[in-house]
């Protein structure tokens, strides 16, 4: 059988495919990864190949020829968010659908994995209680806009998509497109399934259950709910009801439960969706309309609470001022990227209570200060010649004489991967194209890295007759590659292969650089000869003759967006704008006082920047020569290379041995001192309240998307019942209604105070904040002469140190526990032969469970990034914190007898460990060397520490004395400390050195004099086995666990109970950790479990007492 397809691309003898390799499976087909082998509009290289799944042969030619019909049509609707038809490919006579190949999969497998942090626009893994859910809704409404853009498109044309579902949208460079439109619908009448040709049966709309429907938008427009379900769950709708009994539940009206923490303007519109009637459903226009509006407010404040989020980059130290408040402003304001939020009077009015009144006008005039954003991006040991934004515009790779790339995160300033190695010689030029990034050197190679992981995709291969390559481009589309060397020649060069494809040969000394032309059919190289050359892509001649006017090498080239100018800089210190066809200038050279050795272009090619050898930056209107004003400040170093951010706001420059990053938009002139700075900084002397934590933002964000709007919410502290300016709803919306001041639009209407206290406390519950905001206590003054009940319970829930549900995943009990020193992960060991690390924050584990040791593991520390754990096999082994790896071990121990306890010295560069052989040993960290052992217990040694100063190593034992041993010598140094009478189960020294603690199974703690060797304080008691101890790190409290499971805690210096009400485990509690902010502590359990408990007094402000009753 065949089929003429000449109404469309037929690809057939363009496509390779490889069937026996399936790559999935839908309701009509068979998906298989292609490879086409030519340009065909724009794409060429990795395609999908559907191929019709019929249940009978001999396919009658009037159904092939349905299915070729849908086919055109899909062919000729094309939408940035439809899955474009590139062709067709006949396989056994049959017609099949080739579409471009998406490397991120259906919209789910792209959710699920940008959750895990895989995916740009998500780079860490997300968690359900802290900022990242507001980034994640972000994504979630970002990609659902487009799908609803995409149905809209159809829905104009008085089309109906008809298998709307996750499965049949597809996501590729973050952009989701709308597949197997039309198609999906024809095979299902003519495939011989029995599933009906109105879509899936999970997605169906009521009315496509009766007998003669057809395919509507309507039901699209239900089946568009399902996948707001879909991607939020990460589940197909109705997954627990088996397929048969679909339909039933769909006709009983069966609702969809509302999933844990959807964006509430998402299920509003879902729900919505799912009207039982089609005509009071949304139409698609409506959709669209509401969807824009809440992806606009969610990243409004995704953007403002991003700005405070990190607090780890400035510590200004002024007095008297609110710590956390403090970090918060002065990293946003320390921030590289601060101009790119327009909402900074948001960030700044909400941490106004930071400052120290004489600091405000000085954070005014900081905002109000153009350019630069932030420091240097500095890691380079030689000279930056190259730098490069990729597509996400995040981020932006550097190039440099000392043959290494780095890629930066533009928000920290830090390098997120290790540099990039491999050439031998000075690397002078990149280029970036998606996640791909091409670098060329004087070694006489290129090469191509994948961006996210820096691995080497390809190369290196040999270029220019293996002299200097200096200049690197891809082509629009990312076929092609461009270099310019030594050889006085331009090349082209396949981007997936690196197969050269032709040469261009007329320049009389080195290329310099090069650049293609938009549409991508021709390319310019600049020279060393002064000239510039135009080239035809395909053929390799030059077309017509070099342009002429410099007068020394050309140093940059670029065509403008149209492709009618051509723009070329010089080190004769000049700007030429040449016109593309008839090679005349079109206006005088742009001039500067010094040579110019780089050039960029904007995304929307109305500015051109230029660098000189002198440092200083200029910029240009491209249409008509005239200089921008700009206080660019001159770095004072030669301006190797520049680049805009591809959304134009960013440019960054490549000298000395960093990348700078400039601000290009008028932003900062809203921070000028005008009256509405004025009147800001009058609020920032104001007296009020501390200002609001990340978690309380994060939870009345939340608001946003509910039906007080956040207009409304913004006006809420107008309300008289909001007037106490300590209640914690107050701060928040008086900040928001400052913001909205400056923008003049206040709103005046208001609801009742306790409809908005309650609004804050459903919230913030609803939220399941494992760090409860830091001061509720007034929001329950507000409430109380309200709802009495309502208070209290709150009240009663919040007031216990206890931070959260315990973590849970160890299948036995729990040993020890540790914290790393970022203070939000912890390590813990259990008795099922495994290490865990938890995000304290989401209770979740981040990484593990770690396995390898044969047997219960007792203990582990943490240094810096590693942690070592010990077991009851006679090993001990080190990982990586970051990745889970083990770097060393295992290394046999004690005799290979159980290994009962391990310590890091303070400067991380010895190990000791305790064991059965009644030994302590210390060990080299690095390399596991045996260094000294230490002998005189006359039985097991159940624990170690190493002072503070690492000089000396303390041993509890079995024999129930603790030995102090010369770390250098391995001799003991004095009389063992007696008096315990059982086992001594933990032992600690002070800051200073000079106390030592012991826990035993006596029932008591002791503290000695480390000089003196005489008891300080009678021993403390708590009437049980005493199991675990741990010091804070400011060493003036002590925490003590017990056999029952009872946890205490004691003032150091004194050795008075402190009163603090933890719960009871109700077993042993095997160990016990602080923080090193000194704010948390988690204890290990026999019980399976570790608890997280607030170290600090925050816990009580929830306490509602008699007065305020």
């Amino acid at each position: 059988m065949s089929l003429s397809l000449a109404a469309m691309q037929n690809l057939t003898a363009n496509v390779v495919v490889d069937f026996d390799r399936k790559v999935a499976s839908g309701g009509y087909g068979d998906v298989y990864k292609g490879r086409l082998t030519r340009n065909v509009d724009g794409y060429v290289g990795k395609v999908a190949v559907k191929v019709t799944r019929f249940f009978f042969e001999n396919v009658p030619e009037r159904i092939i020829m349905g299915i070729k019909q849908e086919l055109d049509i899909w062919q000729q609707h094309r939408h940035p968010y439809i899955l474009p038809l590139i062709g067709a490919y006949l396989h056994e006579g049959l017609p099949c659908a080739v579409s471009p190949w998406c490397n991120s999969g259906t919209i789910l497998q792209y959710m699920k994995s940008a959750r895990q942090g895989h995916e740009p626009e998500l780079d860490a893994p997300v968690t359900n209680c802290n900022f990242d859910l507001l980034r994640l809704h972000c994504l979630e409404i970002e990609l659902l806009s487009q799908v609803a853009a995409g149905l809209a498109y159809l829905h104009a044309k008085n089309l109906a998509h008809g298998d709307i579902k996750a499965s049949n949208i597809l996501v590729k460079g973050g952009v989701a497109q709308l597949g197997d439109f039309g198609f999906s619908v024809s095979l299902a009448e003519h495939t011989g399934r029995t599933s009906s040709h109105l879509g899936t049966a999970r997605w169906f709309a009521p009315e496509s259950l009766e007998e003669h429907s057809h395919r509507t938008q309507e039901a699209d427009i239900w089946a568009f709910g399902c996948v707001i379900l879909e991607v939020r769950t990460l589940l197909v709708p109705y997954h627990r009801v088996p397929e048969p009994a679909v339909p039933l539940a769909i006709r009983k009206d069966l609702p969809f439960e509302r999933p844990k923490d959807i964006h509430p303007s998402l299920w509003g519109m879902a729900e919505v969706c799912w009207s039982r009637s089609p005509k009071t459903r949304m139409t698609s226009p409506d959709l669209v309309s509401h969807i824009e509006i809440t992806l606009k407010y969610a990243t409004l404040l995704r953007e403002a609470l991003g700005a405070l989020s990190d607090i780890r980059l400035l510590a200004l130290g002024y007095p008297n001022s609110n710590s956390r408040a403090r970090l918060s402003l002065a990293a946003f304001v320390s921030r590289r990227d601060k101009n790119r939020f327009p909402d900074l009077i948001l960030a700044v009015s909400t941490a106004r209570n930071a400052l120290h009144p004489q600091l405000a006008e000085q954070v005014i005039l900081k905002l109000a200060t153009p350019g630069s954003l932030g420091s240097p991006l500095r890691g380079h040991t030689s000279t930056v010649y190259s730098v490069a934004f990729l597509s996400d515009g995040l981020h932006v790779v550097s190039s440099s004489w000392d043959m290494t790339l780095h890629i930066w995160d533009i928000g920290t300033g830090q390098m997120v991967i290790s540099p990039l190695k491999g050439h031998s010689g000075t690397v002078p030029c990149i280029a970036a194209h998606g996640s791909r990034i091409a670098s060329c050197s004087y070694d006489g190679t290129f090469r191509l890295w994948d961006a996210s992981s820096g691995k080497k995709i390809l190369g290196p291969i040999t270029a220019h007759d293996g002299k200097y390559v200096e200049g690197i481009a891809y082509s629009r589309d990312g076929t092609c590659i461009a270099t310019g060397g030594g050889n006085n020649r331009a090349t082209l060069w396949d981007a997936n292969t690196g197969v050269h494809l032709c040469e261009m040969a007329g320049h009389t000394n080195w290329v310099m650089c090069v650049a293609f032309s938009e549409d991508g059919t021709r390319l310019a190289s600049g020279s060393k000869d002064t000239t510039v050359r135009i080239w035809d892509i395909v053929s390799g001649k030059c077309i017509g003759e070099p342009l002429t006017g410099h007068t020394s090498w050309v140093h940059a080239v670029c065509f403008s967006r149209d492709d009618k100018r051509i723009f070329s800089s010089s080190a004769d210190r000049t700007i030429r704008v040449w016109d593309a066809e008839t090679r005349a200038l079109i206006f005088d050279p742009l001039k500067m006082d010094h040579r110019v050795l780089s050039m960029a272009l904007s995304p929307d090619g109305n500015r051109l920047v230029s660098g000189s050898d002198t440092g200083r930056i200029a910029m240009w209107d491209a249409e008509s020569g005239a200089a921008i004003p700009i206080p660019f400040q001159e770095r004072r170093e030669r301006v190797w290379s520049l680049a805009f951010s591809p959304d134009g706001r960013t440019i960054a420059s490549a000298s000395l041995n960093n990348v700078a990053l400039w601000d290009t938009t008028d932003d900062w002139r809203r921070y000028e001192l005008g009256d509405d700075a004025k009147h800001l900084v009058e609020l920032l002397k104001c007296e009020i309240p501390p200002v609001f934590s990340n978690e309380d933002l994060l939870a009345l964000s939340t608001l946003t998307g509910s039906h007080y709007g956040r207009a409304t919410l913004c006006s809420i502290h107008a309300d008289v019942g909001f007037r106490d300016r300590r209640a914690t709803a107050l701060r928040l919306l008086a900040s928001l209604s400052v913001q909205l001041a400056h923008d003049g639009s206040l709103i005046t209407h208001s609801p009742s105070a306790v409809d908005s206290a309650n609004v804050v406390i459903t919230t913030i519950e609803a939220l399941k904040l494992r760090l409860p905001p830091l001061d509720l206590r007034p929001v329950a003054r507000a409430l109380l002469p309200h709802d009495i009940n309502l208070t209290g319970g709150l009240m009663e829930k919040l007031s216990t140190p206890e931070i959260g549900s315990p973590l849970r995943g160890h299948t036995y009990a729990v040993s020890s526990v540790a914290f790393l020193p970022d203070s939000h992960r912890l390590v813990s060991s259990s008795q099922d032969g495994t290490v865990r690390i938890w995000d304290t924050q989401t209770g979740e584990t981040v990484i593990g469970p770690l396995e390898g040791h044969t047997s219960n593991v007792l203990c582990v520390a943490v240094h810096g990034s590693r942690i070592t754990s010990c077991s009851y096999d006679g090993t001990f082994r080190v990982w990586d914190a970051d990745s889970g790896e083990l770097i060393l071990g295992p290394i046999t121990a004690h005799d290979s007898k159980d290994v009962h306890c391990i310590a890091y010295s303070r400067d991380g560069t010895q190990i000791a460990t305790a064991g059965e052989d009644n030994r302590a040993a210390i060990w080299d960290a690095n390399t596991g060397a045996a260094l000294h052992e230490m002998v005189g217990h006359t039985d097991w040694v159940m624990c170690v520490a190493f002072s503070e100063d690492g000089t000396r190593l303390a041993s509890g034992s079995k024999d129930t004395t603790v030995r102090i041993w010369d770390v250098v010598s391995g001799e003991r140094i004095g009389e063992p400390l007696t008096g315990h009478k059982d086992w001594v189960h933990a032992v600690s020294f002070s800051r200073d050195g000079r106390r030592i603690f012991s826990s035993s199974g006596d029932e008591t703690i002791r503290i000695w004099d480390a000089e003196t060797r005489a008891l300080i304080v009678e021993p403390l008691r708590m009437d049980e086995t005493i199991l675990s101890m741990a010091l804070s790190p400011d060493g003036k409290r002590l925490v003590s666990g017990s056999w029952s499971g009872k946890i205490a805690m004691w003032d150091a210096e004194t050795g008075a109970a402190i009163q603090t009400p933890f719960r009871d485990h109700g077993a042993p509690v095997w160990g016990l950790a602080f923080s090193p902010d000194g704010r948390k502590i988690a204890s290990a359990s026999k019980d399976k479990t570790i608890a997280l408990w607030d170290a600090t007094d925050d816990w009580k402000r929830y306490d509602i007492d008699d007065e305020d009753a």
